[in-house]
């Protein structure tokens, strides 16, 4: 079986070897193939900003977490700091209010004596006169 294939010429004089409207329909094939080539070529270049864009919006969201991360951490740390400041003071207002109950035991004390002592001048100033 021999398929002959019939040499033509075409409105340009470029000599084809098929037809006229399989040739045709080639160059519209390839048209449409060029232009769907171009079409994903956009396309891929579409995906590929958005893409770009996408990881740049990432990796501001990673460092806005480790911001927020660290805030938290600094937030945290400073009502601990702030809790310990505050026994520390607690602690400092018992030694003192144990040191004033002291002093103030103290006080009465020396001025019980102090009570005494006039009582006994008094008596012996009266026993001299």
């Amino acid at each position: 079986m021999q398929v002959e294939h019939p040499v033509t010429i075409d409105e340009e004089h470029q000599i084809r070897i098929l037809p006229v409207q399989k040739f045709a329909d080639s160059q519209k094939l390839a048209n449409s193939c060029k232009s769907f080539v171009e079409k994903i070529t956009q396309f891929e270049e579409g995906i590929e900003a958005y893409s770009s864009a996408i990881e740049k919006i990432a990796q501001r969201t990673e460092a806005e977490k480790l911001k927020a991360i660290g805030q938290r951490n600094m937030l945290a740390s400073e009502a601990e700091n702030r809790l310990r400041k505050k026994q520390e003071l607690e602690a400092q207002i018992a030694q003192r209010q144990a040191e004033l109950d002291r002093l103030v035991a103290e006080a009465d004390s020396l001025s019980k004596v102090e009570q005494e002592q006039q009582a006994l001048i008094q008596k012996l100033v009266s026993m001299e006169v």
